[in-house]
């Protein structure tokens, strides 16, 4: 069901912020699955059709290795490092690799998988029984996620049947009683408001039972938590890796909240996008927004092809207007869009830079 602003009760809002947002035509996406093994890996790549992995290679946060040549493959092709010219140095416990296809760079350019303990990392490392692979949505607007799996299967397409987890626990409130009738709401999807042109997130909901017992399956990926009182108070809570065929224990205690205002807030008027200018730009852009409470906030810029092209800025904003000024530095000329994300959704707005 489409999210909706609820008017009565608490709400828990489990929301996945793990989803790359992609633009029409779909984008290929040549990662696939990738294994961890003793000293070497497994990687499947995807390819438009039958070709040579000539010219092609890939980087680690520390390495640069290229592919032999005369590599042919054609829809899948597993590889590993005896593919490769030299053994590609990477760390098994976190990194963030790219393959590089053999064509003109501005036209195919590099792309990205990062796992474990690396900034931006939307799963954890697997050990050498799982595998990282690639979940693209049924969606219009090619969204695709990481996910661990128990069940690898290189070679062929990727399947979730052993790639799933729960999350459950109890709520209770500050007393530690058990709170019954609680929403929690896991994300699922995204879909577009043609009213406003963002994107609006998509739930599933569960209730926790007389106990205050909640339980929902999910993917096996790191989960952001959130909580919502009365649909005016937001505070973070935690964020928890969920592993497949396995569950992830959680506790979460509801404080007492006075003066809540129990009618629904519009998100415009909670953060908004004020204005972009100069917009197009050759440089610099400032980049101006309001909150209507202190929350926290990110502020990033992605390309067309949904990739991220900087982190603006991650952390606690006051209340208020606020000003920023972003450099485009050594990006492509081209468009882009600046996304405002709060633990209550996000507003974007198109960037076109001109060189």
């Amino acid at each position: 069901m489409k999210k909706t602003t609820p008017k009565l009760g608490s709400i828990i809002v489990l929301l996945c912020l793990t989803l790359t947002l992609q633009a029409n035509p779909r984008i290929w996406l040549y990662f696939s699955e990738f294994q961890v093994l003793e000293d070497d890996f497994r990687m499947e790549l995807r390819l438009m059709s039958p070709e040579t992995l000539n010219g092609w290679f890939l980087t680690s946060l520390t390495d640069t290795a290229y592919f032999k040549t005369g590599i042919t493959g054609g829809d899948m092709i597993v590889v590993s490092q005896n593919d490769l010219i030299n053994p590609l140095d990477f760390n098994p416990a976190g990194d963030v690799l790219q393959v590089h296809p053999g064509y003109y760079e501005e036209d195919w350019p590099a792309e990205e998988l990062r796992f474990g303990e690396v900034y931006q990392s939307v799963v954890a490392a697997p050990n050498q029984a799982q595998s990282l692979c690639l979940l693209e949505y049924d969606n219009p607007f090619q969204m695709w996620t990481w996910y661990l799996d128990n069940t690898p299967t290189l070679g062929e397409w990727n399947d979730t049947s052993g790639a799933r987890g729960y999350i459950e626990g109890t709520v209770s409130d500050s007393a530690g009683t058990p709170q019954s009738g609680v929403q929690v709401a896991h994300f699922i999807n995204l879909v577009l408001n043609s009213e406003t042109g963002n994107f609006d997130e998509v739930f599933e909901f569960v209730t926790t039972d007389e106990n205050g017992f909640f339980r929902v399956e999910k993917i096996a990926q790191h989960v952001s938590l959130w909580y919502v009182v009365n649909d005016s108070t937001v505070d973070w809570w935690a964020t928890v890796q969920v592993y497949p065929e396995d569950t992830v224990q959680v506790q979460l205690t509801l404080y007492d909240y006075v003066g809540l205002d129990p009618e629904p807030v519009k998100p415009a008027e909670l953060f908004n996008l004020r204005s972009v200018y100069p917009n197009p730009f050759n440089s610099t852009t400032t980049v101006v927004y309001t909150l209507e409470s202190s929350t926290w906030l990110e502020i990033s810029v992605y390309d067309m092809k949904g990739r991220l092209a900087d982190q603006v800025y991650s952390g606690n904003a006051n209340a208020g207007r606020h000003t920023l000024h972003w450099n485009a530095g050594q990006l492509p000329a081209g468009v882009y869009f600046i996304y405002l994300q709060t633990p209550r959704g996000s507003v974007s707005q198109k960037l076109v830079y001109l060189k």
